[in-house]
């Protein structure tokens, strides 16, 4: 009789001022235990799961998975040191499948959106400091200058789509998620 395949279990390494986190999963439960704590979620209530690796010209690509349980967000960071990492992500894949897989993106849109908030207040608050001077000339060009550097933010807006998240296929992960190279 063969036994049933083990789900992998994700051992990170201990921080230095906590105790060692393990992730695994247990019939429906992804459970987290952190020294002598235990931490179960329901894998029904998983509603994302997104894969991204963190790249620095200074240190090993840091690969993450952000887990969403509704309100619920639990980020799990690996290191190049943790072993069993991709075993678990396919694991994970399998033992939940309605959850949306994806893969990180929309940080350029982020950017994006805070840079044309912060432009447009500024051109307001130049606009009304020039006017509130009695400079109006003065403060209508500059305001006028920032207006265009905003219209130029906005005309990028057709890209922006490209950067969002994209959904994954659980059964063909990229290596370059899984295996953070």
């Amino acid at each position: 009789m063969i036994a049933p395949l083990q789900a992998p279990v994700l051992t990170l390494p201990p921080r230095a001022w906590g105790a060692r986190e393990c992730f695994q999963l247990e019939q429906g439960f992804l459970v987290r235990v952190a020294g002598r704590r235990q931490t179960r979620w329901p894998l029904a209530r998983l509603k994302r799961v997104t894969l991204g690796v963190r790249r620095s010209p200074y240190t090993k690509p840091l690969r993450f998975m952000r887990l969403s349980f509704g309100r619920q967000v639990h980020t799990i960071v690996c290191g190049p040191q943790v072993q069993h990492y991709a075993a678990f992500v396919y694991a994970l894949a399998r033992a939940a499948p309605h959850a949306r897989l994806e893969a990180e993106g929309g940080r350029l849109a982020s950017v994006l959106v805070i840079s044309s908030c912060l432009l447009a207040a500024g051109a307001v608050a130049m606009a009304l400091a020039a006017v509130m001077a009695g400079l109006a000339p003065l403060g209508l060009d500059l305001a006028s200058r920032l207006g265009f550097l905003l219209i130029l933010v906005f005309a990028v807006t057709p890209w922006i789509g490209r950067t969002a998240p994209r959904q994954i296929d659980p059964d063909a992960l990229p290596a370059g998620l899984v295996a953070g190279a």
